[in-house]
């Protein structure tokens, strides 16, 4: 079976089939620990469950795993929190189908990532269009930098 990719959606496609690798998955609460599930995000490039969806879809989906999904919207991409540079993000809907993939499928990387040169850090603090902290905290952590 051929497979749409990732950068070739865009808002007006309908019928697309996608094999994808899971390398991130968590629930929104409202910036608290104990509320209801909002959403799930995960990281494919940048998928959504939203908040009627979670209950019957979320439940399928692990991280690390490959599956094929169909039948989901392609939205904007949030404006804030973006842990990946795109335009645009997978949407599930009550419609969407979700497999695993039926065999083990090789060249999918385990990560996503964009390096932002250091010399930019320190304007980016505070910016929230893209989800750089737990990056800049690893890097910490590899250089030992000390504030």
């Amino acid at each position: 079976m051929a497979f749409d990719l990732l950068p070739a959606l865009h808002l007006r496609v309908r019928r697309a089939t996608i094999c994808v690798r899971v390398s991130r998955k968590w629930e929104y609460r409202r910036g608290t620990d104990v509320g209801p599930i909002q959403h799930v995000d995960l990281v494919l490039v940048d998928a959504k469950i939203p908040g009627p969806e979670v209950e019957s879809k979320s439940a399928l989906i692990e991280e690390s795993r490959v599956y094929v999904i169909s039948r989901f919207r392609v939205s904007n991409a949030k404006h804030s929190f973006r842990p990946v540079e795109s335009p645009f993000m997978v949407e599930f809907t009550c419609h969407t189908q979700i497999s695993t993939a039926r065999e083990e499928v090789t060249g999918f990387p385990l990560y996503t990532y964009r390096l932002t040169p250091i010399d930019e850090l320190k304007a980016r603090a505070g910016d929230t269009k893209d989800f750089v902290g737990a990056s800049l905290c690893f890097l910490c952590f590899l250089l030992n930098i000390t504030t």
